[in-house]
């Protein structure tokens, strides 16, 4: 309740929080503000802890790292804690946790782009890696442009479900036939 009703007192400090930090809002419902701080703070004390003890240290790092869209960038930089990630942790986050983009079936993937949790530059990141493999024809992201995590409508879902069939047996599901194609789901 107190981060709430703080964000709520101080909107101008809330959106230079959010935009430092490129968490995104609902431009169209400015109190998805309180949500996504909410979520950023929560993984920030709860995960932050256990990805810790998973990884046997610290996976964060912003030793070198500039801040930007404070308002007053120098002294936020001066200012803000910085940590260096353990080579431990980013050894066992390689082997165990990293995606590779190495992949023998087609993937189909749905993704916000307005998502405060997990950001779109995720999904970039691994068609990057996909591409790099050389699998980019097995690999289809459709890009839904809307807040929240994981908010995709039944449509958008059974029309990826839909792709994903067709890419695997190279012919439209029989019963799926209104499912949308990638081009008309909407983009931003």
């Amino acid at each position: 309740p107190q981060i709430s009703a703080a964000v709520a007192a101080d909107p101008a400090a809330a959106a230079r929080l959010l935009r430092v930090a490129g968490a995104p809002i609902d431009p169209d419902k400015p109190e998805t503000a309180v949500a996504t701080v909410l979520d950023a703070l929560w993984y920030n004390v709860f995960a932050t802890n256990e990805t810790k003890a998973q990884l046997g240290g610290q996976p964060f790092d912003n030793s070198r790292r500039l801040y930007r869209g404070s308002g007053n960038d120098l002294r936020l930089n001066l200012g803000v804690k910085r940590f260096a990630a353990d080579k431990v942790a980013l050894s066992e986050l390689a082997e165990k946790y990293e995606t590779a983009g190495d992949i023998d079936v087609p993937i189909v993937t749905l993704y916000n782009e307005g998502d405060p949790v997990v950001r779109y530059l995720q999904q970039r990141q691994y068609r990057r890696k996909v591409m790099a493999n050389g699998d980019g024809g097995r690999h289809l992201n459709l890009p839904i442009d809307r807040y929240g995590h994981c908010q995709f409508r039944t449509g958008e879902a059974l029309g990826a479900f839909a792709i994903l069939i067709g890419k695997v047996t190279g012919a439209r599901p029989k019963g799926l036939s209104a499912t949308r194609s990638p081009a008309s789901l909407p983009r931003r």
